[in-house]
């Protein structure tokens, strides 16, 4: 049997999978940082606030006395308008590789998704800033379609249910330990494509395969295909 008959779906992870923002946003952080005297290097971001939310960052400031609880607001609102400017101000990449896998899906008739944790509204923005057409997707699950984001499965559950399809037909591509956690917790196959997190050996052992770009799932598709 064809193996390309048997993916009836591939769902992209958008930050660091599809868009090289993930090394943007560190940036922003740490070049804000300085207004607040924080010093945070770049692997502890990497560690404790790559792909977390809100509250899972300001509970990490609280508890390491990073910042005094009153400023944590002010804080964060500043620090989400510095990164706007700095979105603004500069090129979004797209990732190697994505245009040729997207082209290569659709040949073989494969749903195309994103499951992120960003909200539907900075999606929209972040794929008009790097000039990709959003219709290419079939599919597009936000944080504002569940309660609890990554690590939790929920968001690719929820897009197992809109798909409708079996999950043994379907691949995620992630970049970060907690999409790896998330989608292995739905039953979904992993493809980890390398960006800037540090994958733990016990979410390597969760993944079908590791690659270091996009043009390699082509590949791996293409040698299960023979």
């Amino acid at each position: 049997m064809n193996f390309m008959n048997c993916i009836n779906a591939v769902l992209f992870d958008l930050d660091g999978v599809i868009l090289d923002t993930e090394s943007m946003y560190m940036k922003a952080m740490l070049e804000f940082n300085d207004r607040y005297k924080i010093n945070i290097s770049t692997n502890y971001y990497i560690s404790n606030f790559l792909g977390k939310t809100k509250k899972q960052i300001i509970d990490i400031f609280l508890k390491k006395s990073i910042l005094k609880k009153d400023l944590l607001e002010k804080y964060w609102s500043e620090l989400l308008k510095y990164r706007e400017d700095y979105i603004n101000k500069n090129k979004i990449n797209i990732k190697k590789g994505f245009f040729d896998l997207v082209n290569y899906l659709k040949k073989n008739n494969v749903v195309i998704g994103i499951v992120t944790s960003n909200s539907l509204q900075f999606v929209k923005k972040l794929l008009i800033k790097a000039e990709i057409d959003i219709d290419i997707f079939d599919l597009i699950i936000t944080r504002d379609d569940v309660n609890i984001t990554k690590p939790s499965p929920d968001l690719y559950l929820y897009a197992l249910k809109k798909l409708n399809i079996n999950k043994d037909n379907v691949f995620a591509i992630e970049d970060s330990n907690i999409g790896i956690m998330a989608a292995y917790s739905a039953g979904v196959k992993v493809i980890n494509v390398t960006d800037i997190d540090n994958i733990t050996k016990t979410n390597i052992k969760k993944c079908f395969t590791t690659v270091q770009s996009l043009n390699n799932v082509i590949d791996i598709f293409q040698e299960k295909r023979e």
